[in-house]
């Protein structure tokens, strides 16, 4: 997460997106757009915040530029579809993004995603509360 990310080139993204997309680099969630005229600002979409039991899934959605890449970095542990602490996924035609976020095994309370995009202003931070499994119990 410290390790600084290789800097962001528009021009190599849009020449190869998956290429970008593939590589996992925690840091990203720093590397923003200077704020501008022509600069959509990162937003959250829906909740900002969730509660989710240990084993749960929830979706974290962001608006940024239309067709933007944004990255996703739990500082808390838990994984996303790639299995991993860290994804950067791109946004659709509407400029909506987003990725699905596992509370998985040893998770418990609360957990903080950071969200950011090189073709929006500012980061967002999603608060995911995560609670023990509730356990059926069967009468005899």
């Amino acid at each position: 997460m410290l390790i600084a990310p290789k800097p962001f080139s528009q021009a190599a993204f849009v020449a190869n997106p998956q290429a970008y997309l593939d590589v996992v680099e925690p840091g990203r969630v720093f590397q923003s757009a200077e704020p501008g005229l022509d600069v959509p600002v990162l937003d959250v979409v829906g909740r900002g915040s969730q509660q989710i039991p240990v084993g749960g899934s929830c979706d974290l959605v962001v608006k940024t530029a239309p067709l933007a890449p944004v990255s996703y970095t739990t500082m808390d542990l838990g994984t996303f579809s790639n299995g991993l602490t860290a994804i950067t996924v791109r946004a659709d035609e509407e400029g909506v993004a987003k990725a699905t976020y596992t509370a998985s095994g040893g998770v418990i309370a609360d957990v903080s995603v950071l969200v950011g995009s090189p073709l929006a202003s500012g980061q967002v931070s999603f608060f995911v509360f995560v609670t023990e499994p509730t356990v059926a119990v069967s009468k005899p």
